[in-house]
């Protein structure tokens, strides 16, 4: 029985000792500094992220310094100073001195922890952090430092000086820090890696697992502790047996340590954790358990996930989230799921079964030691009922895992799926096998067709009608069902570049909307999705002002309106300019600052509250979305429908008009008429604190429409960032269509479930002054531009007045004069191509420098913010030390006597 006031007399002697010493606060100022130098450094600024990242990626090498340093006085003083044999000739037991002491060491590296939340509160100061993540974080912070305590402790108790206890408790501690780095592919090592264990800790998870693993080292090395101090106890007379004895000890802690490994093993596998993020991220929602407990007892579903042993450590976190998942699949669902879990070795018989089932394995470029290399892995699944089969071929790191398996096993356990028509036009959206990813994704949920506007688009049939497939009167089975694959409807219409539509195909799609059937339609003035911007780009509604001299091979008939779509905006009482697109100078990534503003970021942070709208279940909880070269729309006066726009720029937005931005050119490949975007684009901000919507939602008597004036916003890129994330931030691109269609179609299982994901907690502060710098620099691209354009036109007045200063002339022929016009006018030529090109350069040269000055003031503001976090860091226990220390010498002198006092002549 462990004695409490035992314990506490030796842990206030060691807590004492320490912080009664200038050395002990110093180390806590360097820790603290350090951490300081390693959390602000400038990759968290280019990040943008309200969180630890940075200083959690090299926290366990920041330990090797602080935890040596805490525990090399921990024995090796006590022997120095000879107090050894008094501390263990007190009436204590050695288990009793030995956690003291442990608890002492324990808290002084608290101490250094709660120092060290000052970095927390700096980022409550430029930022929005999650709080209860941060906590978890810090939580796992302190078990790794205490982990590695109870190995410092061992280091010292080995050795008598204090400086070989520092350097050996770095080496001992380097262990397990580096272990995962010997062979970063090996499952075995990393699972001892201190690092790999203390992730789940830095994303708001508190596993079991991490937990177990931490506890394990703890007790593993203090046993080793123990086993030191209690040498002493063994008599010389019987050292010639102790081989024996050892052999005995050292077998126990081998059996002690695997079982301590194989239970950490065992918890892991099970995936028993905390969810310490605010938005409960890595929990099951009770969208999920509602859909589970639908299931038809009946008919169960079975999940067949195909996982390779071996992944690339870009896919570890992704494996172990999915294994997870799906135990919890398994758990609640009971009898109703039957989860399977497959090892896949390429080239195996699990490998021949999972590509049979249509899980392929996927080659993925990843860098192992200093080489890249390609490997083959599979991470798949297939879900089966008695109704249907959905395959998710890929599961990626940018994946919703989650949002994934729930929307797969809804479809399978119903009976029917409901029909997404796709209208056929230039965009080529289901040509053949090369459809956009856009339709691979809806077919997991939906029955997908290709609807043709030649005929007119007909919707799902009356329930009140009989089963068209079966015969009528005068008429075979087969004609029957025949029949009814011609009258088959849909639910819900994807229109996407309407306007290629002739005007005989356009009004099909305009009655389908005006019988107030659901669709969501998706039109672009500049559609880069399929098209190559360097040969040209064709498809756009307004085509390239050429005239019949310069392209004799114009196709006749075409678009109807010129592409201006004017009755289907009339249906549904819109407004949009089809030759006309929107840019936004504001930017949130700092490593994406090259981008051109007409790549908008569109989130709430760019100045409009409601540039996401929090109005609309479709886009209600949504952080991001990306669109290129996107145009605009707004409602005509006096709709007699409901307009609710989704998607809009910010406050330093505008609109570049046709000519403004793009070029006539002839496409190099197929030879026909093309658009080539300007180098070059004037961005002018037109409007007071303008906003501009990219989508909306037209809704009322008879309508049921998502407008969107870009296609780019669905294209190929998003739906594979989504599940590679090689970009490191996610985007909403997918989750707003496809909760547009589901919205529009009545089906509002999946909603809220897309949305789940962690709020982006960015810098804000950083962002606001990022923002105002911006604004700065369009004002001065404004100013130049307008400067330039004002010294062109003085230079043509003046060429006007040379003009008419011959027109009026009296001294010279009519003759003379035509000549000297026509000699003017070609050195007018040359000159004003000389003109354009200085005035140009001169413009661009000040845009350039204002530019220039932005990212100074903003590489200014970050370090300031990181000086003054390094500055501030310190402070606390700085100020403490100088306090204690400045007591304890008053202290001292009191205790002096009178007479032995040094006197001031």
């Amino acid at each position: 029985m462990l004695r409490m006031h035992v314990l506490r007399a030796v842990f206030l002697r060691n807590v004492q000792s320490y912080f009664t010493s200038a050395l002990g606060y110093l180390i806590i100022v360097v820790f603290v500094v350090a951490g300081a130098f390693l959390a602000f450094n400038p990759l968290f600024f280019t990040n943008n992220l309200a969180n630890l990242d940075q200083l959690s990626l090299y926290f366990p090498m920041l330990l090797l310094f602080l935890i040596p340093a805490i525990t090399m006085t921990a024995w090796s003083e006590e022997k120095k100073q000879g107090t050894e044999e008094l501390l263990f000739t007190l009436p204590a037991s050695d288990v009793e001195i030995l956690l003291g002491k442990y608890a002492a060491s324990l808290a002084v590296y608290t101490a250094g922890l709660l120092f060290s939340l000052s970095h927390f509160i700096v980022l409550l100061i430029i930022g929005e952090p999650d709080v209860p993540l941060t906590m978890a974080t810090y939580f796992g912070y302190w078990l790794a430092g205490a982990a590695l305590i109870s190995v410092g402790m061992f280091a010292s108790v080995l050795t008598n000086s204090a400086t070989i206890a520092f350097v050996l408790g770095t080496a001992l501690c380097a262990i397990p820090v580096f272990i995962g780095r010997i062979a970063s592919d090996s499952d075995v090592l990393q699972v001892l890696s201190l690092a790999a264990q203390l992730k789940d800790f830095t994303l708001g998870l508190v596993p079991l697992s991490g937990v177990l693993y931490f506890v394990s080292l703890t007790i593993f090395f203090l046993y080793l502790n123990y086993i030191m101090i209690s040498r002493r106890h063994w008599s010389n007379s019987a050292q010639e047996h102790m081989g024996g004895h050892y052999t005995t000890r050292g077998l126990a802690l081998g059996v002690l340590l695997c079982s301590l490994l194989y239970a950490n093993n065992v918890v892991g596998l099970l995936s028993l954790q905390a969810d310490a993020t605010r938005e409960q991220i890595y929990s099951l929602s009770a969208t999920t358990r509602t859909l589970i407990s639908r299931i038809e007892a009946g008919r169960p579903v079975t999940i067949q996930a195909f996982i390779s042993s071996d992944v690339p450590r870009e896919y570890v976190d992704t494996r172990n989230k999915l294994i997870g998942l799906l135990k919890q699949y398994d758990r609640i669902g009971e009898e109703k799921i039957d989860v399977r879990i497959v090892n896949v070795e390429v080239y195996s018989d699990e490998a021949n079964e999972a590509e049979t089932l249509g899980i392929n394995p996927t080659s993925i470029i990843t860098e192992n030691e200093g080489r890249r290399q390609e490997v083959r892995i599979y991470m798949g699944a297939v879900l089966t009922s008695s109704y249907d089969e959905v395959i998710i071929p890929l599961i990626g790191p940018g994946t919703p895992i989650e949002y994934e398996l729930t929307r797969s096993l809804q479809t399978v356990s119903n009976s029917k799926r409901l029909t997404v028509g796709v209208l056929s036009t230039e965009a080529n959206v289901m040509s053949g096998g090369n459809s956009w990813e856009i339709i691979r994704e809806l077919k997991k949920q939906y029955d997908v067709k290709e609807v043709s506007p030649s005929s007119e688009i007909v919707f799902n049939k009356p329930k009140t009608e009989p089963k068209a497939d079966e015969p009528q009167e005068g008429e075979t089975k087969a004609e029957a069902s025949e029949e009814s694959e011609k009258k088959e409807g849909i639910d819900v219409l994807l229109a996407i570049l309407p306007s290629s539509l002739p005007a005989d195909q356009l009004d099909r799609l305009v009655k389908y909307v005006e019988e107030g059937h659901p669709a969501v339609i998706l039109d672009d003035p500049m559609p880069l999705a399929f098209n190559n911007p360097f040969t040209g780009i064709m498809n756009t509604p307004r085509k390239p002002d050429f005239s019949e001299e310069e392209n004799p091979l114009q196709p006749e008939g075409g678009q109807s309106d010129d592409g201006k779509t004017l009755k289907l905006l009339e249906a549904l009482g819109l407004k949009w300019q089809y030759d006309q697109i929107t840019w936004d100078t504001f930017n949130p990534h700092p490593e994406f600052e090259t981008v051109p503003p007409e790549f908008l970021f569109i989130t709430p942070k760019n100045g409009n509250p409601e540039a996401i709208s929090s109005k609309s279940e479709i886009t209600s909880g949504l952080q991001e979305v990306m669109a290129f070269f996107a145009g605009t729309v707004k409602p005509v006066q006096n709709s007699e429908w409901t307009y609710q726009p989704l998607l809009a720029t910010g406050t330093s937005s505008g609109l570049l008009d046709w000519k403004e931005f793009t070029t006539a050119s002839m496409n190099m490949l197929s030879r026909q008429p093309s658009v080539q975007i300007k180098p070059n684009r004037d961005y002018v901000l037109r409007e007071e604190n303008p906003q501009h919507v990219i989508a909306c939602e037209v809704t009322g008597d008879k309508r049921n429409v998502v407008y969107v004036a870009d296609i780019d916003i669905i294209s190929d890129f998003f739906f594979q960032e989504r599940r590679t994330n090689n970009l490191d931030f996610n985007l909403d691109n997918v989750t707003f269509i496809l909760n547009a269609i589901d919205k529009v179609a009545g089906v509002d299982d999946f909603i809220s479930l897309r949305k789940r994901r962690a709020k982006l907690r960015t810098l804000t502060y950083v962002e606001q002054l990022t923002a105002d710098f911006t604004k700065q620099l369009t004002k001065e691209r404004e100013k130049a531009t307008e400067e330039a354009k004002q010294e062109l036109a003085n230079r043509e007045n003046i060429n006007k007045e040379k003009k008419q200063a011959i027109l009026e002339s009296t001294e010279m022929s009519d003759r003379l004069k035509q000549v000297r016009l026509e000699q003017l006018e070609q050195s007018e030529e040359r000159q004003k191509e000389v003109d354009e090109a200085i005035i140009e350069q001169e413009k661009e040269t000040r845009i350039e420098k204002a530019r220039a000055e932005s990212q100074r003031n903003i590489r200014n503001t970050e370090n300031k913010i990181r000086y003054w976090a390094i500055f501030l860091s310190p402070l606390p226990a700085l100020i403490l030390g100088v306090l204690v220390v400045s007591l304890r010498v008053a202290s001292e002198r009191q205790n002096i006597a009178v007479e032995r006092r040094v006197k001031n002549s």
